[in-house]
């Protein structure tokens, strides 16, 4: 199947941010890694997200691009790590810090609440062409959702 009969039904926007970040305990930096912890008590306190909880993280990023008039074009919640890629024409830093917060607001209204659901930052790719913004669909659409 070609990505242009894939897509055909949304048309790509001509830019947007890839944006990808972690929850807590995914990764360990210096200073985590120089803490009175060890490995194995920092692994185990190491977030994994229930299928309910990346349920309730995509729909958090879907209202919060609504709500700021930013337009999601695909977003998918992993156990450990999400995907949203949003078309808009603000810092996408500041959209990262807007999703993050929605989806841990919501995490905590479900669940017993946590201080921190994410690691610090995540990373953002802007996608200006065609060609990034097709696989970047097909991957967050189409690859992550046979896994």
């Amino acid at each position: 199947m070609s990505a242009d009969l894939l897509f055909s039904a949304d048309a790509p926007p001509t830019s947007a941010y890839l944006m990808t970040w972690t929850t807590q305990g995914t990764w360990f930096f210096s200073d985590q890694v120089q803490s009175n912890l060890t490995l194995s008590s920092r692994r185990a306190a190491s977030i994994s997200l229930s299928i309910a909880q990346r349920e309730l993280v995509e729909q958090a990023i879907a209202d919060c691009c609504q709500q700021n008039g930013w337009s999601l074009v695909a977003a998918n919640c992993r156990s450990n790590h999400v995907h949203a890629m949003v078309s808009a024409t603000i810092d996408p830093q500041e959209i990262l810090r807007a999703l993050k917060e929605a989806a841990a607001l919501q995490l905590n209204q479900a669940a017993a609440p946590r201080e921190s659901w994410w690691e610090k930052g995540g990373n953002v790719r802007s996608l200006n062409n065609d060609i990034g913004i097709q696989a970047a669909m097909f991957y967050i659409r189409v690859i992550l959702q046979r896994m």
